[in-house]
């Protein structure tokens, strides 16, 4: 399952999510179910990368470590403002790939691009900016990583923020026939809007922008259509298994 983006039409992706409704399902104490979610998140990165989901988790702990001395430093403003940086420079690392290989960190910017980091990069900012407002302490380590980087949302999102994060029941409530069905119909209506209905669109009228004259106004709109539905399939994919595994994911 190597590769630059998350390929849902691959096996393991579902594997995992099959795994994690057996794993997650019967654990109804919020310290053992957080551990086993990070267990599960760091083990679908391990799919993704092997051996560099090592990096990954340096860099979780690297981060754990920066919040907790944001949040304790009378040197918070500083701090901060280093750890912002930082985290920019990432980001332009991972939409820049062609300067990384020239600087000879490809192999960086290929995990950046493999985990989502554009995500990663909002969601990153937006537990700083809580914890340097002090509206939160600090996560532990499984908060963090279960914030960060949860499976079901690496692809392409959504976004969710940190208080709603923080705010989600521990153990969320038993599931029910209805429930699952709801959630099964729409992780349904997200395969059938990428698969079939943005398949088509792409197949009979995308060209990338090679035709000219009248047809390329007439693919820019079908693009914007395209473009759409592919990213609301995503959502309703993340939401829809967010809901069967426990796992509050915002619409």
């Amino acid at each position: 399952m190597m590769g630059q983006l998350i390929d849902l039409s691959r096996i393991e992706f579902w594997l995992v999510l099959l795994f994690a409704v057996f794993l997650l399902t019967p654990i109804v104490s919020p310290l053992p179910r957080s551990f086993a979610f990070a267990a599960l998140n760091i083990g679908f990165i391990a799919l993704l990368l092997g051996q560099q989901a090592l990096a990954v988790l340096a860099g979780v702990l690297a981060v754990n470590l920066a919040l907790h001395a944001v949040y304790g430093s009378r040197f918070r403003t500083t701090l901060a403002l280093c750890a912002g940086l930082l985290v920019l420079l990432l980001f332009v690392l991972h939409k820049l790939p062609a300067r990384a290989e020239h600087l000879g960190l490809k192999p960086v910017a290929l995990t950046l691009s493999t985990i989502g980091f554009s995500y990663v990069t909002l969601r990153l900012v937006e537990v700083l900016r809580a914890v340097f407002e002090r509206r939160h302490a600090p996560p532990d380590l499984p908060s963090l990583v279960n914030y960060l980087l949860p499976f079901h949302m690496l692809a392409a999102g959504p976004i969710q923020s940190y208080d709603e994060f923080t705010a989600q029941p521990a153990v969320p409530e038993e599931p029910t026939r209805d429930r699952v069905l709801a959630a099964v119909e729409r992780i349904a209506t997200g395969l059938f809007k990428k698969f079939v209905l943005a398949y088509l669109l792409r197949k009979l009228f995308l060209t990338d922008f090679e035709a000219g004259g009248l047809y390329f106004v007439l693919e820019v709109q079908v693009f914007f259509l395209w473009l759409f539905l592919d990213f609301s399939a995503y959502s309703d994919i993340a939401v829809g298994v967010g809901r069967l595994i426990g796992v509050a994911t915002p619409e």
